[in-house]
Formats: C-alpha cells, sequence, structure tokens
C-alpha cells in the first residue's frame, strides 16, 4: 500500500468509528513520517484536542463545542477533518 494524502483521506471517509482493528496496519507504514503517523493514530484514537475533547475533558463550556467554521455542528474528529464544508473546501 502507497501512503499518500488521498489514501488517508479515503481511510476516513470509509472508515467505522467503532472498527479499529485495520487501522494500525494502515498507519504503520514506512513511506510514513514520524509526525505524520503521530498525527493519524491521535485521529484515529480520538485523541485531537477537538472542542468535544475539551469539553469532556471540562476546559471547555457547553456553549463553545461549536466547530470553529461557525457551521452549527459540534467539532469533533468526525466533523473537524472529514464533514466539515468549510474546511474541506
Amino acid at each position: 500500500m502507497c501512503y499518500s494524502a488521498s489514501s488517508v483521506y479515503n481511510k476516513l471517509t470509509e472508515m467505522d468509528n467503532n472498527d479499529h482493528q485495520n487501522d494500525y496496519n494502515f498507519v504503520w507504514l514506512n513511506e510514513v513520517p514520524l509526525k505524520v503517523f503521530i498525527f493519524a493514530w491521535r485521529i484515529l484514537r480520538n485523541r485531537v484536542p477537538t472542542r468535544d475533547n475539551l469539553w469532556k475533558r471540562r476546559i471547555l463550556v457547553v456553549n463553545e463545542q461549536v466547530c470553529t467554521a461557525n457551521c452549527d455542528n459540534n467539532e469533533d474528529v468526525h466533523h473537524l477533518f472529514v464533514k466539515c464544508e468549510y474546511f474541506l473546501a
């Protein structure tokens, strides 16, 4: 398998949020730079400091969970990196 930005995007859009069995095989590629691997691992494990994760840790209050693009959706990993039309444009 060859690493590319489009392959990561395709993996993120096709993946089931609860199925992480093959995720590690996908990320453990020799062509992937370490910082990209760490960021992908954090995305797959939902460890990116999105607004919903910050709210769960009680760093933000409830009304601050809205996406930074002001699209009236809660900002979570899936929304921010796959669904948000503002950042996909």
